[in-house]
């Protein structure tokens, strides 16, 4: 059948039936996002599972509303009596809503790296504000460790550009001095997310963190030497991925190392980056590549002298169980062989005839 072009007249109101099912739809989409917050904080007076409520949310924002919708669903999800950042407010030491508290983190730090949230200083002054508050509470560590997904992004530059009104540097002095003050009584993996945030505003706004870096080196290397001193119990294995995650934004600073920092450094390296299968996450071996990955030029004499241990651990990483593990292991491989070469190069006939294996 052929279908009979529309008559001239019949256009202008078929494109009013269009834009008027497009603009239904937008509201539609929109109404069910103020739904949904306002359930959220229904959810402080009503058994409600507000963990549930927060996921769908997210999914909400993130997979359903169209470009053109996010500019307005920004303004309800940060209103300051019903959204996100009222809901982390209200419900601050609140035990019972831990979960919801993590998920609504999550989408915070998910939608703060999209352009039309992440240019708004209001926005991003807001989330840093709270999530201050919720490291200076008597929030679970669950809780906390949340509350850094957010500042890691906010901190980063190739994300966010940010107004001095979040002074960068007043974030660090409270991080570091939070660490020095409750180092006996924060978590593991609350340290090892306060020495990711610090490692990253280092290595982001170096100027503006000058005079902290000799003290953020010490803690780093701190947690290093405790890896090698625990006698008759596990080592803090969170804490090391942390030291170790610190210590490579803070080598993109050109922060000054003395040589045993970068032995003590190369040794952990070492010690990590063996494989095994009997960890049940892979977070400090993980760090240890990424730092090979990032600087290996730092570690050119002590690979070319310990070539073969570091060749046999990296290629046993490189056929690991763990995907991700693996692909590191190849990056972090490539990067040491480079390494390798260039030394054999400068030793010229010196070169040990047995570090040609590596290339075989």
């Amino acid at each position: 059948m052929v279908m009979k072009p529309l008559h001239a007249a019949a256009v202008p109101a078929l494109v009013v039936i269009v834009a008027g099912t497009l603009f239904q739809a937008e509201a539609e989409r929109r109404g069910k996002l103020a739904t949904q917050l306002e359930r959220l904080s229904s959810c402080l007076v009503d058994q409600v599972d507000a963990r549930a409520v927060a996921k769908d949310i997210h999914a909400l924002v993130v997979k359903e509303l169209r470009p053109e919708d996010k500019a307005i669903a920004t303004s309800y999800l940060f209103d300051p009596d019903t959204g996100v950042i009222a809901f982390l407010r209200k419900t601050l030491n609140q035990k019972n809503f831990d979960e919801a508290k993590v998920s609504v983190l999550e989408l915070v730090a998910d939608v703060l790296t999209k352009p039309h949230v992440n240019t708004l200083p209001e926005v991003v002054l807001e989330v840093k504000k709270i999530c201050e508050r919720i490291f200076a509470s008597k929030e679970s560590s669950k809780v906390k460790v949340a509350s850094f997904l957010p500042l890691f992004v906010i901190v980063d530059r190739k994300v966010v550009q940010l107004d001095d009104k979040v002074e960068v540097d007043k974030l660090f002095r409270t991080y570091i001095k939070g660490y020095r003050e409750q180092v006996t009584s924060l978590s593991s993996s609350v340290k090892a997310n306060i020495f990711e945030l610090l490692g990253l505003i280092a290595r982001n706004y170096p100027l503006k963190v000058k005079d902290g870096s000799a003290e953020l080196l010490r803690y780093y290397m701190s947690a290093l030497r405790d890896l090698f001193a625990v006698r008759g119990k596990d080592p803090d294995l969170p804490f090391v991925a942390g030291a170790l995650n610190g210590l490579n934004h803070l080598l993109f600073t050109g922060h000054k190392f003395d040589q045993k920092d970068l032995e003590l450094i190369y040794k952990t390296i070492r010690h990590v980056v063996k494989p095994t299968d009997e960890l049940s996450r892979y977070n400090v071996p993980r760090a240890g590549l990424q730092l090979m990955i990032d600087h290996p030029d730092r570690f050119r004499a002590e690979f070319a002298a310990d070539y073969l241990a570091i060749y046999t651990s990296l290629r046993a990483v490189c056929t690991h169980k763990n995907r991700d593990l693996a692909k590191l292991g190849v990056r972090a491989i490539e990067g040491f062989l480079r390494e390798v070469a260039a030394s054999l190069v400068s030793m010229g006939d010196d070169a040990p005839p047995s570090a040609e294996q590596c290339f075989l």
